[in-house]
């Protein structure tokens, strides 16, 4: 296991001295920093785990001034060091979102146990992130913008989607959330209260209303508390609007927004051949997994569930002639037009079988939430070419058997 480094920094000598000494003991490497400029100089090429930070660097709370440069870096865990804890300087200190405080004098327990804490957590995200990584790519390639967004509203994280539609500069001065996509003053102020509400209690519903006041150009897809129990704010999911969308309610009302794809209706079915069949994919568990873990996570689920489908079928697709395209039908359910001969559509429904039957196939990582895993209850049903005349019935016939 790599040796884990702690920045500390502090302007008094005998208590930089006994910090070092206390950590060097439990196996860990220190370095010491007495000044800001010095404190920042030292995290750049320490690249330390975790900073212990007294808050009273030279000038009065200087030392939150350095916390809030880091944060403008990354996300390593800070612990304040404090004397006193008086209402105004606490405030300051907690809108950088440290991990902790340690109150003077510091008992070595104390210092340990919180240091060790901070260390956990920090290998839980990197556990996290090569999941968070691969879920991010996806929707990236499907077009959607990731914000991840501090309770006070800032813009902690994107993806390249977002940066592209914003543009890097206007990211990279900490804009806040509001400011870079609400359309008046009175949403933005509205944003940050329900941002705070979802991060720190888990009701997404207030910011869910809120992001319905979005400029013209931006589409509401989820939104999704982050690690509540470290006030690490909220998941934004958005879209940006193709020009040839415009901003009228009508606009993009062919197609799905949560999946993006057509809707299952007579007028998107009638570029499709009258010699294919159709494939219905349900989701069966939808109702189960919104009522136990909230709307946001079963949509999230069904996203996932949706893009499983999709590369199934571009897999499919390489190794038989056989053109797919699919659709939200009613419900959870996604439906898939097939067109390809006799033999090669044999060979699409017994890979369609194997595919169903692969529980891996329908376990899924939340991207709000990497490293927990949500297993979907999926059926399936093949309909012939003599009834596409039904196709649209059907389907709305399984979504209403299954919610029964």
């Amino acid at each position: 296991m790599n040796e884990r480094r702690i920045l500390i920094v502090e302007d008094e000598p005998i208590v930089s001295i006994s910090l070092q000494e206390t950590l060097r003991g439990k196996g860990w490497s220190t370095r010491v920093a007495a000044t800001p400029t010095g404190a920042l100089e030292e995290f750049r090429g320490f690249e330390p785990d975790v900073v212990l930070l007294d808050i009273n660097l030279e000038e009065e709370c200087d030392g939150i001034g350095v916390a809030r440069s880091i944060r403008e870096q990354n996300d390593t865990p800070i612990i304040f060091l404090t004397g006193h804890s008086d209402p105004e300087t606490f405030e300051k200190a907690r809108q950088t979102i440290p991990y902790g405080f340690i109150s003077k004098p510091v008992q070595s327990h104390q210092l340990c146990h919180t240091v060790e804490l901070a260390l956990t957590q920090l290998q839980e995200r990197q556990k996290r992130q090569p999941a968070l990584l691969a879920s991010a790519l996806a929707l990236t390639q499907l077009q959607y913008a990731v914000f991840t967004v501090d309770p006070n509203g800032e813009i902690v994280s994107w993806n390249e989607v977002a940066s592209e539609a914003l543009g890097n500069q206007v990211l990279e001065k900490g804009a806040t959330l509001g400011r870079t996509l609400m359309a008046s003053s009175a949403d933005e102020i509205a944003l940050v209260g329900a941002i705070e509400k979802a991060a720190n209690h888990g009701d997404s519903s207030d910011l869910t209303n809120n992001l319905g006041s979005l400029k013209p150009a931006w589409e509401y897809i989820m939104v999704s508390p982050l690690n509540r129990a470290l006030n690490e704010g909220v998941m934004v999911l958005l879209r940006k609007r193709s020009k040839d969308e415009g901003s009228g309610a009508a606009a993009g009302s062919n197609n799905d927004p949560l999946t993006k794809l057509p809707h299952f209706h007579e007028a998107n079915l009638r570029g499709i051949p009258e010699g294919a069949t159709c494939a219905l994919f349900h989701a069966q568990n939808y109702a189960v997994i919104a009522t136990r873990h909230g709307r946001h996570v079963a949509d999230e689920m069904l996203l996932a569930f949706s893009m499983n489908i999709a590369r199934f079928f571009e897999g499919v697709a390489k190794t038989t002639d056989t053109r797919s395209t699919l659709f939200r039908a009613p419900g959870p359910l996604i439906a898939a037009t097939l067109e390809a001969d006799g033999i090669g559509l044999s060979q699409v429904r017994q890979a369609i079988g194997q595919f169903m039957s692969s529980r891996r196939n329908f376990l899924f990582d939340l991207v709000s939430n990497p490293g927990t895993l949500v297993s979907i209850s999926a059926s399936h049903v093949v309909l012939p070419a003599s009834l596409r005349a039904g196709w649209i019935a059907e389907a709305s016939q399984l979504n209403e058997r299954r919610a029964l």
